[in-house]
């Protein structure tokens, strides 16, 4: 099977390859070592790039720019949090608390929750990009991907939010308006969380919000 062809198939132009996901891939019969020497070879010739070490993907032809490049959040989004249209991760930390307004802190590194790690926490590097991974409390599922979201937020609070709890909650509670989850299942995330957090989904009327109706 044609290599490029495939990819130009299955991924279009500026859109990450992940050199893991066509390992694993059922469509194509290919060993490891012939596709790691197909992929450096499409490299040297140009017709796709390399954008790192895994990660390559196939430039725009009649693009003006002379070095074309991905965006991180693409390469973020394809690695570590969809698997196909399955959401398997978000992302977490002082990015998600400026999000929904609640800091004006810059993230100085992007911080991920994804079904794809096994470590508590663990970091990383994509370029000069600083990434932490920790493996979910739960397992992420499309049905309760903003409620784990929210109760990590709220889990850490006070080191990620410049505004108080009861001014926060309005736009934490916005934010789930679309989220839908039994109370069983809810209590039954909760139990991996620690006492303090679930007062706190308590006291902002989280935990009221989700289960209402």
């Amino acid at each position: 099977m044609n290599l490029f062809q495939y990819c130009l198939e299955n991924y279009g132009y500026d859109e990450p390859i992940l050199a893991e996901k066509l390992q694993s891939d059922s469509n194509l019969t290919i060993k490891d070592s012939t596709l790691r020497m197909n992929l450096k070879r499409l490299a040297d010739e140009g017709r796709i790039k390399r954008y790192a070490r895994g990660i390559y993907f196939i430039p725009q032809p009649n693009s003006l720019l002379k070095n074309q490049t991905l965006s991180i959040n693409k390469v973020i989004r394809k690695k570590y949090l969809y698997d196909g249209s399955k959401p398997i991760g978000y992302q977490t930390g002082i990015a998600f608390a400026n999000q929904l307004n609640l800091t004006a802190q810059t993230a100085g590194m992007i911080e991920i929750v994804t079904n794809k790690e096994t470590n508590i926490k663990r970091s990383t590097k994509i370029n000069d990009w600083q990434i932490t991974l920790r493996k979910p409390r739960s397992e992420i599922k499309k049905d309760n991907i903003k409620v784990l979201q929210v109760l990590d937020l709220l889990n850490n609070f006070e080191k990620i939010s410049e505004k108080s709890l009861e001014k926060s909650s309005v736009a934490i509670i916005d934010y789930m308006n679309d989220a839908k989850i039994g109370k069983k299942e809810l209590n039954k995330i909760l139990f991996n969380y620690p006492k303090n957090t679930i007062i706190k989904v308590n006291e902002s009327g989280v935990y009221d919000a989700l289960t209402q109706g």
